[in-house]
């Protein structure tokens, strides 16, 4: 099992994904480090990255964006499950909602594709390029430069990730698109999204005592009670 690791960058990743690298290529099967340095946009960066792993003879691309930290054992994780796609779950913020998984499924009754909060291994519609295995026949059958920012709402927002156009596209190939909500990505911004999460989490069924303990210090701007209560609100 020969692994790409697809990483556009700017140079500026994570030290805890250098790390994880490094030890990636300790872990009993051959890895491909794929980095595209200092190349804007993404979209840019991705596609050289994608055509760089066709050129190369690596039976699996794992892709990641560089503020971000899988498990360990994320990639035989996910490998185990033989799937053309396989995902671990990673988080970002949504205003109103706090951390959202970045996993959508399309909702008849809605009109519209909403978040899954899935457990274990689950067949999804969408993901963005947060952690994703992908075989080699995937990234074959996919046009180089579908991978593009999407176009933008009327209120100048964007309607999605732009690794929902490639995703959409293998979909549309024929490929099913999985995700493995036990594997969890640490996501960083200006704190972990993961840990957020969780705290959230904590905070609908612990007591207030005890998230207060996990989040002290986490805002120098709020009390711990204030952090409590915005947690829960978020949670409800």
């Amino acid at each position: 099992m020969k692994v790409a690791i697809l990483l556009p960058t700017m140079g500026r990743m994570e030290a805890v994904l250098h790390d994880w690298i490094v030890r990636s290529a300790m872990r009993g099967y051959e890895v491909v480090d794929m980095k595209a340095y200092g190349v804007a946009p993404v979209e840019g960066a991705f596609n050289r990255l994608h055509k760089k792993f066709l050129d190369s003879d690596c039976d699996y691309a794992f892709i990641l964006n560089d503020d971000e930290c899988p498990p360990d054992d994320a990639i035989e994780r996910l490998a185990e499950h033989d799937k053309d796609v396989c995902s671990g779950v990673c988080w970002h913020w949504v205003s109103g909602k706090g951390p959202c998984p970045v996993s959508l499924r399309w909702n008849e009754a809605a009109q519209k594709y909403t978040y899954v909060y899935g457990s274990g291994l689950e067949k999804i519609d969408r993901v963005s390029m947060s952690g994703v295995l992908a075989k080699r026949k995937v990234l074959e059958a996919i046009p180089v430069g579908t991978y593009r920012h999407p176009k933008l709402n009327e209120d100048g927002t964007e309607w999605g990730s732009p690794g929902f156009a490639f995703w959409d596209a293998a979909r549309e190939r024929g490929f099913e698109i999985w995700m493995d909500f036990d594997v969890r990505l640490h996501h960083y911004k200006s704190i972990d999204l993961l840990e957020v999460n969780d705290l959230m989490a904590g905070a609908r069924t612990e007591t207030v005592a005890w998230v207060a303990d996990k989040v002290k210090g986490l805002r120098e701007t709020m009390t711990d009670a204030e952090i409590v209560g915005e947690l829960v609100k978020m949670g409800a």
